[in-house]
Parts: C-alpha cells; sequence; structure tokens
C-alpha cells in the first residue's frame, strides 16, 4: 500500500519503468485499486503507475519484477 497526501492506495508490484527525460530507469509502484477522492466518489485507477520515491509505502516489502536494464532494453524495442 503506498500512501499519496491523504490516501492509502493499494498496490501489486514494484518495477523499473524507463524515464526518457532522464535517460534512466526509476522505480514505480502499480496500482491496483479503487479510491476515494476528496469529495468522497469513488473512481476506478485502471493500468496506473506511481513513481516510488513520490509516495510512502506501508506493507510487506516488495521486489522489483524487472531490472534497469531490462527496462530501458523494452522502451528501447518501442
Amino acid at each position: 500500500m503506498v500512501q499519496m497526501k491523504k490516501h492509502k492506495i493499494k498496490v501489486d508490484k514494484l518495477l523499473y519503468i524507463w524515464v526518457p527525460t532522464e535517460q534512466k530507469a526509476e522505480l514505480f509502484y502499480h496500482l491496483v485499486t479503487k479510491r476515494l477522492d476528496a469529495d468522497h466518489n469513488y473512481f476506478t485507477v485502471k493500468d496506473a503507475y506511481v513513481k516510488a520515491s513520490d509516495v510512502e509505502f506501508h506493507g510487506v516489502k516488495l521486489t522489483p519484477s524487472n531490472t534497469p536494464e531490462e527496462a530501458q532494453a523494452t522502451a528501447l524495442k518501442k
């Protein structure tokens, strides 16, 4: 689970994603939850990612599902 401001959001994996503007791979969490916004309305989060350094992580430590090198290679194939 990650915390963004006051909201806690469930995650299911940690992975490296190549960030072209920074020319390096960064760690991201994959979000997998519905979330309550400030107006108490639910909205669905589908296949979204948040940079690991931008949030606080709570729970069992996740191991990245890929390496920085694999993230770069995947980005170069596109």
